[in-house]
């Protein structure tokens, strides 16, 4: 076989490598462009409810909404409401969360509860429902709700719900979070959050960092700080010691 044919034969297998990944190429970016464009694909109640919702206007208007049979229909309506931020639909928001079977769309309405923010009546409602139905977003609502005077004895239910065994690690964890952003702190919070550190889950380990780092004063981050050792000698999570080290740059 001489060079020329050698070299043709050459050109011709890459030339057809090139257009099997040419192809290839096409293929992948139609079947992404057809995934975006299911992903964006809404019916008309839902453009109307996002639209409502940028506009920051009418939040009344979507209050038929919450009784849709479409759960996802019925939870934009929840978000978006508390995105306008109108705080005259706290009680219709409430009533139907306390009233809603489905789980998606009464947790959108505690997320929203929660972005209208403190309210005494809304938070002691969400109180004596999260006791029955005891959820991570009714919990950051409570801890979103409550006003001042109330800050410890929301933490103090978070607290009772974890000893109760009716949460898990997890959502304790996440749940304490919102409530140290706040500092709505309790010392059956602070030690659980003790144990939380300690627990096998870096996602739950770091979660408990956080709240030590946002949520103590310097004197309680001095009454725990043979757990923040602890953490900030993690060996399996780099949050965890990033938390923890902020936690110790906190003290006085």
């Amino acid at each position: 076989m001489d060079r020329t044919t050698s070299h043709s034969r050459i050109f011709t297998a890459r030339n057809g490598a090139v257009r099997i990944a040419a192809i290839y190429f096409c293929m992948s970016t139609l079947v992404c462009l057809q995934t975006v464009r299911a992903q964006v694909r809404f019916n008309s109640d839902e453009r109307r409810i996002i639209t409502i919702a940028d506009e920051r206007r009418d939040a009344d208007s979507l209050l038929v909404y919450l009784a849709s049979s479409d759960a996802n229909i019925a939870r934009r309506a929840a978000i978006g409401i508390g995105n306008i931020g109108d705080t005259s639909m706290r009680e219709p928001l409430l009533r139907s969360l306390v009233h809603e079977g489905r789980d998606t769309v009464a947790e959108a309405e505690a997320f929203a509860l929660g972005l209208l923010g403190p309210d005494a009546k809304t938070y002691h409602a969400l109180i004596d429902d999260t006791k029955k139905h005891p959820t991570l977003e009714r919990l950051k609502a409570i801890a979103r709700t409550a006003p001042k005077a109330d800050s410890a004895s929301a933490a103090e239910t978070l607290h009772q719900l974890a000893a109760e065994k009716k949460i898990s690690a997890f959502t304790e964890a996440d749940a304490s979070m919102a409530f140290a952003l706040r500092h709505e702190t309790a010392s059956g919070m602070w030690n659980d959050l003790d144990a939380l550190a300690d627990n096998d889950n870096p996602d739950i380990r770091w979660r408990a960092a956080y709240a030590f780092s946002r949520g103590a004063d310097s004197l309680s981050l001095f009454e725990h700080r043979s757990t923040l050792n602890n953490l900030l000698l993690d060996q399996g999570s780099i949050e965890v010691r990033m938390f923890a080290a902020m936690a110790f740059g906190r003290w006085h």
